[in-house]
């Protein structure tokens, strides 16, 4: 078989300029579109529901006067426009996305709060988010949010692949922002376009709220709390220690106990009335007021054991917006 090297040095000038266009492409594509800020200002997502994609609104709602941070459960129970026609308190933001644990929704407040300067921050505080065996796990959500050293400074060790992903995607931003180039794509196809006018609610279609169904998630639900809520929790300490950031840069906080199906306070009482102790515990620390509007809605509200439905989520949000008032109405009278 004849030796290819002849030919490719035949065409070797050709061959490196066409590399060095391409390294040049790259170089400016990098700098005018990524590093200016440019695909981050303008791109278009077709969910919500990851951290990049909510930076990315966020940019374009900084007037945002309250932000909501936690996992899905406020991702779909928390509507900002709701709120604000009940409270009154100016425009919000919903920051939440599925997954995020204490850890994750600790460094989300940070990063927010580099874009917004809101007035009140509201976290919602899972039950199973409080657990004393709960570590931070090294899997793709936290890898798309946290650098090397959050990693370390929550005790959570990046191996060599992660650490490989953060310097690349920092070399790169296309590879860095990969989630977020991927929701912009899907946002092109028709009708996939997430309606930013939500401000960052995310209404997912349909339900599992049947009997079986129900039963099924609490097992499920119970399989995610298997030690105890602790204050000393790697987790909770995590959100202390954010809370009491927000509180020295003059916010005020709001911690929210989230709604949860009259099933699920049945399979595990002792556990979620416990968490609920934890949590006035995590207030008390980090000097944040308790927000409950859990009597707000009723089992009809459930799309499932933990989210609820349209009707159940704008109940809890105007309830959410009459609690702010009345904080902003005392909190004015003080001042």
């Amino acid at each position: 078989m004849d030796s290819p090297w002849p030919l490719l040095r035949s065409y070797g000038r050709t061959i490196a300029t066409a590399a060095l266009t391409a390294l040049v492409l790259l170089v400016v594509t990098e700098v005018l579109a990524f590093r200016s800020g440019l695909f981050t200002s303008h791109v278009h997502v077709s969910s919500p529901d990851s951290p990049n994609a909510k930076l990315a609104l966020l940019g374009r709602f900084s007037d945002a006067r309250v932000l909501y941070f936690g996992d899905s459960i406020v991702l779909t129970d928390v509507a900002p426009v709701v709120v604000s026609e009940s409270c009154r308190c100016g425009p919000g933001f919903n920051a939440a996305f599925s997954s995020a644990t204490t850890w994750l929704t600790a460094v989300m407040i940070s990063r927010t709060l580099e874009i917004a300067k809101p007035q009140v921050v509201v976290v919602g505080a899972a039950p199973y988010a409080l657990d004393d065996r709960l570590r931070l796990q090294n899997n793709d959500l936290a890898r798309e949010l946290l650098r090397p050293d959050e990693f370390a400074s929550f005790g959570a060790a990046l191996d060599l692949f992660g650490r490989a992903q953060w310097a690349l995607g920092s070399t790169w931003s296309v590879y860095g922002q990969r989630a977020l180039f991927k929701e912009f794509l899907n946002s092109l196809l028709p009708g996939q376009r997430y309606d930013e006018s939500k401000r960052g609610l995310l209404a997912p279609p349909g339900a599992a709220n049947s009997p079986s169904q129900l039963s099924t998630q609490a097992e499920h639900l119970k399989a995610l709390m298997p030690g105890a809520p602790s204050l000393e929790a790697p987790s909770a300490q995590a959100l202390v220690s954010a809370l009491r950031d927000v509180r020295a840069r003059g916010m005020k906080v709001v911690i929210m106990l989230p709604p949860v199906h009259p099933v699920a306070d049945a399979a595990a009482p002792p556990y979620l009335a416990a968490a609920n102790s934890v949590i006035h515990d995590i207030a008390k620390v980090a000097d944040a007021e308790v927000m409950d509007c859990r009597d707000a809605v009723d089992a009809s509200d459930f799309r499932d054991l933990t989210h609820l439905n349209p009707t159940g989520a704008a109940k809890f949000s105007r309830c959410v917006g009459d609690y702010l008032a009345r904080l902003m109405t005392i909190d004015h009278a003080v001042q």
